[in-house]
């Protein structure tokens, strides 16, 4: 839906910031917890991001009459 409305720099804008989210989740739960750590930051990145496609989902999808 991102690419369909020509909103490619929106959609690098994503991926950069979970990439920075999931390397400080990684770099804080990994040494306290270890591969859990690693995991816990996997799940809470995935479930931030995928709320925030299904918002921006919401807000760009054309409304049907």
């Amino acid at each position: 839906l991102i690419y369909s409305t020509h909103r490619t720099k929106l959609f690098f804008l994503i991926n950069l910031f979970q990439l920075v989210l999931l390397v400080t989740l990684d770099l804080l739960l990994m040494p306290l917890y270890g591969s859990q750590g690693a995991a816990w930051a996997m799940t809470i990145t995935l479930i931030i991001i995928n709320s925030l496609l299904a918002v921006l989902a919401i807000t760009y999808a054309p409304a049907k009459n």
